[in-house]
């Protein structure tokens, strides 16, 4: 079957022909803890994160990344429309997005399998296609004033699109360079395939709040006021110290413990 003429002399777009069901995919980093490398000597250039990725999707599809340049192009400069105009009907694209933006992606496949599961029948277009996990090299690009300002913990999102549909996504967390321990306590807590919902919940929540509580330091040295009740609130950074104290994350706990003091 191609895109064409559907049920009742309809035209199909390629968009609605090939969309995929966010059922049929998942994204398994690596790891749930990335470092930033210490500031060196290289001016204004940026810093490249690589990571390794397990992504499972129909396999038809073609995976890739993504840079503002090339959403330029297809689809008029804004990201969303970017995502949306993708002229190939089965390529789905590997997204970051950390510090409030979308950072240019690389990736790179190395291995894959085709995968049964034990499950009842997929929704879709694809439904009736086995599924691949492809483990993937991924190159993230920090900008260079990006990375020297980060000073604190904060979320960096893995998103995988197709046109305008985000299909899933993983929540790592982005440390800086001053802050070793903390990274390495993260990136013993299981992940992958391996991993569970609970371990990664913990890990975005904990990304979350340091970046939104962030905001409300900066926002109180400007002078402006702050309301109590937010993810930044006190109550939510302790909830989040007894995790860590569970968790035998000390180095987390203390970190949470500093920022609330």
């Amino acid at each position: 079957m191609s895109p064409g003429v559907g049920k009742g002399g309809k035209q199909e777009g390629i968009g609605d022909w090939a969309r995929t069901s966010p059922e049929q995919c998942r994204v398994y980093p690596s790891t749930l803890g990335v470092l930033l490398p210490k500031p060196g000597t290289r001016g204004q250039h940026p810093t490249i994160l690589s990571i390794h990725v397990l992504v499972r999707l129909p396999a038809h599809a073609r995976l890739s990344g993504w840079s503002q340049e090339e959403s330029a192009l297809s689809g008029g400069g804004a990201p969303d429309k970017g995502l949306a105009g993708l002229a190939c009907m089965s390529e789905l694209r590997l997204v970051a997005y950390a510090f409030g933006r979308r950072l240019t992606t690389r990736a790179k496949e190395q291995k894959e399998q085709i995968v049964e599961l034990e499950q009842g029948p997929r929704p879709g277009k694809f439904a009736m296609e086995p599924l691949a996990e492809k483990l993937c090299k991924v190159d993230i690009t920090v900008p260079s004033d990006l990375a020297s300002s980060h000073s604190t913990p904060c979320p960096l999102n893995l998103e995988l699109w197709e046109h305008d549909s985000l299909l899933g996504d993983s929540c790592m967390l982005l440390v800086p360079a001053s802050m070793p321990s903390v990274a390495a306590e993260v990136r013993s807590l299981p992940c992958g395939c391996d991993g569970n919902q609970d371990v990664e919940e913990f890990v975005a929540d904990l990304g979350r709040w340091q970046r939104s509580h962030q905001h409300m330091a900066t926002a109180k040295s400007a002078g402006v006021p702050v309301g109590k009740d937010t993810l930044g609130g006190w109550e939510a950074g302790a909830l989040l110290t007894r995790q860590a104290v569970v968790r035998g994350l000390p180095a987390v706990a203390t970190l949470l413990v500093e920022t609330l003091m």
